[in-house]
């Protein structure tokens, strides 16, 4: 028997095919590998949860190949033998028992080994099960009804506090998410949108106007919990050629937000956005959304909108456009400022920004804003301020900060710091906004890109930059050969630590 537990094999048969261009075993037991298909890019994944380890993973790779690289955040993940073009012999990679990695090889999908500790399914007297609310896993039926009345009546009791959904499909349309209710999908449970565009966003179940309503959303609620190791998948696949264009989830002037370990994958724009929310916790999250292998789709993974006391942690990005975007929009007609956000231990794989602040900065204020520990696998732009509007965006950092390389879409940039002019903007631009206090270090492109900093005039400019170590294609850059004007001033440079 093995000694882990591996979620892709709790899958329902027919969600996602077995990737049939590699064998895997885990400490010399088999290990599903499942595959995303209806991607412009298909990628792969291994999700599983490990004892305390070393573990040893092996693949059987059934194509000749040339050359494997296995990118990751964290220095356990070693490959200890590439076997290149042998049909017989196992590679193999020693991972941790936590962790997350991309694994490359030519020829092959993208697979994303994805290891977390087990968030074990809730029992007691405060669990309603979903089968117990009315509503079961089926391929094809959509219960929309059903699970909502579950969310509504875990929020309205005092006794119950959690909604438990077994392994299973579940098809629904768009839902409301109310206040104190923990949401528990298990190992092989998959919250399916449904096919019909007409189930989504109805104004009788949410009384949200139609074209704001994404699948899942809440709005003014508090202490709201999405975890466990099951799947929200928006069904871009079905929903795209039917014109339905929404996000994934949206949770607007909430409080108290958790969401941790879930795969979310296939949504139709940005995957997950809190807007004006705070206290909001993101863990583990594993966010899969179709990427063309040229151009973009508007496909972000996780975006703080006007958010206050946000920490994203240890996700993976799989995006047609930014990764992380920091925003402040005023959607609704309403802004709120952005403090206290904190992005760290991210492994990406996007289209356009990969740690971003903007484009839309609407509000007055944007500040403390902090990425670490960001490893971007292929990206067109690594750390980007994009100041389109009236906010005061100030005290950003990038510590740690990491490329492998860079394609030319929509432009090449391992540093973009820029506050945009109307003439030059793709749209309208708002007030005077400025940038104040950015911190850079220890940030690096293995692709040689520019690095620009630019103010827009003497109202509108960039100051306070602390320039540290930053490297690209192997080269030291230094402040006199940034890409600036003469509206990007207050260098400093920062002390760099050796050894």
């Amino acid at each position: 028997m093995p000694d882990f537990i591996d979620h892709n094999a709790c899958l329902p048969s027919d969600y996602l095919p077995e990737c049939e261009q590699i064998a895997v075993t885990l400490n010399g037991s088999p290990i599903k590998v499942v595959r995303y298909p209806h991607f412009d890019e298909p990628i792969a994944l291994v999700h599983a949860t490990l004892p305390e380890g070393p573990h040893v993973l092996s693949l059987i790779i059934k194509r000749k190949y040339t050359k494997m690289r296995l990118h990751s955040t964290d220095e356990r993940f070693l490959i200890l033998e590439n076997v290149g073009k042998s049909l017989k012999k196992a590679s193999t990679i020693q991972v941790p028992s936590q962790g997350m990695a991309l694994l490359e090889c030519d020829g092959l999908d993208p697979i994303f080994l994805c290891f977390e500790n087990q968030t074990p399914s809730p029992q007691g007297q405060e669990v309603l099960h979903i089968e117990e609310a009315g509503a079961k896993a089926h391929p094809t039926a959509v219960q929309t009804k059903a699970i909502q009345e579950a969310f509504n009546r875990v929020s309205a009791s005092e006794s119950l506090s959690t909604l438990h959904f077994s392994a299973g499909i579940y098809r629904s349309g768009d839902l409301n998410i109310p206040s104190n209710v923990k949401i528990h999908l298990d190992s092989g449970a998959v919250l399916l949108a449904s096919d019909d565009p007409n189930d989504l966003g109805n104004p009788s179940l949410a009384g949200w106007a139609r074209e704001r309503d994404p699948f899942l959303h809440a709005k003014d609620a508090e202490n709201i919990t999405i975890e466990g190791h099951g799947h929200i998948d928006g069904n871009r696949r079905k929903l795209d050629s039917a014109g339905y264009h929404k996000g994934l989830a949206v949770f607007l002037r909430c409080q108290n937000l958790r969401i941790k370990g879930i795969v979310v994958s296939d949504s139709c724009g940005w995957n997950t956005t809190p807007r004006h929310c705070e206290d909001v916790h993101i863990q583990g999250v594993k966010v899969l959304n179709n990427r063309p292998r040229w151009s973009c789709i508007n496909t972000d993974g996780i975006n703080p909108d006007g958010c206050r006391r946000v920490r994203i942690e240890d996700c993976v990005m799989h995006t047609g456009d930014d990764a992380v975007a920091v925003k402040s929009t005023d959607y609704g007609g309403e802004t709120q400022d952005t403090e206290d956000i904190t992005v760290t231990n991210l492994l990406a794989f996007n289209n356009s920004a990969t740690a971003k602040v903007g484009t839309e900065t609407r509000a007055a204020r944007m500040e403390n804003i902090r990425f670490e520990k960001i490893l971007a696998v292929h990206t067109a732009r690594l750390c980007v301020i994009d100041s389109f509007d009236e906010a005061v965006i100030k005290n950003v950092s990038y510590e740690d900060v990491r490329a492998t390389s860079l394609h030319a879409w929509p432009a090449q940039g391992t540093i973009v710091v820029e506050i945009h002019t109307p003439e030059e903007g793709f749209r309208p631009i708002h007030g005077q906004g400025r940038v104040e206090e950015v911190r850079l270090n220890k940030v690096s492109c293995e692709q040689d890109g520019e690095i620009k900093v630019l103010g827009a005039d003497s109202e509108r400019g960039v100051s306070g930059v602390h320039w540290g170590e930053v490297t690209v294609a192997d080269r030291r850059v230094l402040w006199r050969d940034v890409n600036k004007n003469a509206h990007a001033k207050g260098v400093e440079t920062v002390a760099v630590e050796v050894g």
